[in-house]
């Protein structure tokens, strides 16, 4: 005997306030808004989120004294990357080889 479960999304927390949801194919939308990534708030306003770019994973690193974040997206344009790259250069960013 087989079961189909069909599809479902997985939002496991990981806090002081642990989580777990499981949502089926039946509440498809709101398992995408409830696990879709935000953009971390703690990055200075110069460090925008890419637009058209939609957010894969986003990981926090410390090195000793240091945070810093290793955040990946699918982009969803063929000129993501450029358009970022000349925002930043405009927030006062300088680009080095």
């Amino acid at each position: 005997m087989s079961l189909e479960l069909g599809e479902y999304h997985l939002n496991i927390t990981y806090s002081a306030d642990p989580v777990f949801d499981v949502y089926t194919s039946g509440f498809q939308e709101e398992a995408s808004a409830a696990t879709a990534l935000q953009w971390p708030p703690d990055l200075p306003e110069s460090v925008p989120q890419p637009a058209q770019c939609v957010l894969q994973t986003i990981n926090l690193n410390n090195i000793g004294d240091i945070e810093e974040y290793h955040i990946t997206c699918k982009k969803e344009g063929e000129t993501v990357e450029q358009e970022y790259i000349q925002l930043l250069l405009t927030s006062g960013f300088e680009e080095k080889r």
